[in-house]
């Protein structure tokens, strides 16, 4: 199957009952799911042609662990509940990096505020005291800030191309098993921050 897009660390929940741990990759034609379950390799396609539909679910039977899960409903068939590891954080920033980069190939800085419930700050600073889930010196990032105002825990990515280094960053396991740590804390989904003013040695713009 041609793939569209990278891979994405999920646990998903059989018919029967049975969790497995894999990926979830999305193609031209259909979705694959691949993991295992008790040392047992389990793989599951689902052609969209043959899919009444797929939903977030977010309260009783859709629950995956209790948490909210994409819900994929084959023809004829029980439905299978899929949750990307992370979706808190990274599914959000994942859909906001690609509005953005669909505009520009090249962009030198994004920031992205994510608004915090207001007696998680201390545990969202205590996160960011750890460092970011991912080497600093394997990206061609230039500069990584994060920010804590308010209520709001703002993420600032610099570098010649900033797109392409936090598509790399979201290719990492590591980030969305990382990100599973911030699901708690939001109080909101994640948004890109409007750059209004921008200054530079050789000049300055709006």
């Amino acid at each position: 199957m041609a793939s569209v897009a990278t891979s994405y660390p999920v646990r998903w929940l059989e018919p029967d009952g049975q969790s497995v741990t894999g990926q979830l990759t999305p193609g031209l034609d259909a979705v694959e799911l691949d993991g295992r379950s008790d040392g047992r390799i389990v793989q599951r396609t689902f052609a969209y042609r043959d899919l009444d539909g797929v939903r977030i679910g977010r309260a009783g039977p859709d629950l995956l662990a209790g948490r909210p899960a994409l819900v994929v409903k084959p023809h004829g068939a029980p439905s299978v509940l899929v949750r990307p590891l992370g979706m808190g954080l990274l599914v959000e920033l994942a859909d906001l990096l690609a509005d953005l980069c669909a505009k520009s190939e090249t962009v030198e800085q994004i920031a992205v505020i994510v608004p915090l419930k207001p007696q998680a700050v201390d545990a969202a600073r205590a996160l960011i005291a750890e460092g970011p889930p991912f080497d600093l010196a394997d990206k061609s990032l230039e500069r990584h800030e994060v920010f804590i105002a308010g209520n709001q825990a703002i993420f600032v990515f610099s570098g010649a191309d900033a797109c392409e280094s936090i598509r790399r960053i979201l290719r990492d396991a590591t980030v969305w098993s990382a990100a599973d740590r911030w699901e708690d804390l939001l109080a909101g989904p994640p948004r890109l921050a409007e750059a209004s003013f921008a200054w530079a040695q050789n000049g300055c713009s709006r």
